[in-house]
Formats: structure tokens, C-alpha cells, sequence
């Protein structure tokens, strides 16, 4: 990506109720706590995952877009929609700084 940092779901300049460009995520755990059913669908809808010390960096194939769902609850969540028509959710508690930032497949797969 030319040296730019890329966007994630954290920051972002816009309306938090209209979807957003995202590109990655991260989410608390590691590439060993997901089933291997959770890998095989994030591969197969072409999202990357990248392992970090405590976290897993998720990268978004271009197209994929964020929105926050509202009302707010004791945490964040967002709906993330790829550009096959896929949907994922984004939760964040915001009373934890770490520990609690999660991703849930939605649909089941065919």
C-alpha cells in the first residue's frame, strides 16, 4: 500500500453509523485458538490473518466495509460486509482496553 498505514475499524473520520472502508482488524487470541472451520472460512472469503504477540491482524480484501451498529450496548458492534455479500460482526467492549475485541461468522457456510 505505498507506505500509508492502512485504515481499520479504530480509527475513523466519518460518521460512525455509515459504512467505511476497512482494510484490517485486529482481534485479541492467536491464529491457534480459531477452529479450523473459522480459518477455512476466512480463507476461502479471502481474508488474510497475520499472528502477532497477543493478537491476530485480519486483512480485508478491497471492497470490504465497516459500520457500527446502533444503539450502542456495553460494547461496540460493527458490521463488517465483504464485497461477495458475506457478513461478518465486530465486537468490542469498551469498559476493556484488551481482552475482549472479538469477530463472529455470521452466515453458515454452503
Amino acid at each position: 500500500m505505498s507506505g500509508q498505514e492502512p485504515r481499520s475499524a479504530i480509527r475513523r473520520t466519518q460518521s460512525l453509523t455509515e459504512p467505511a472502508p476497512l482494510e484490517t482488524l485486529e482481534i485479541d487470541g492467536h491464529k491457534a485458538d480459531l477452529s479450523r472451520e473459522a480459518l477455512t472460512i476466512l480463507a476461502r472469503h479471502h481474508i488474510g490473518i497475520e499472528e502477532k504477540a497477543a493478537s491476530i491482524l485480519l486483512r480485508f480484501p478491497e471492497g470490504t466495509t465497516i459500520q457500527e451498529i446502533w444503539p450502542r450496548t456495553a460494547g461496540e458492534r460493527h458490521r463488517i460486509v465483504l464485497p461477495n455479500g458475506y457478513e461478518l460482526r465486530y465486537h468490542c467492549d469498551r469498559h476493556l482496553l484488551r481482552g475482549n475485541r472479538r469477530i463472529i461468522l455470521l452466515k453458515p457456510e454452503e
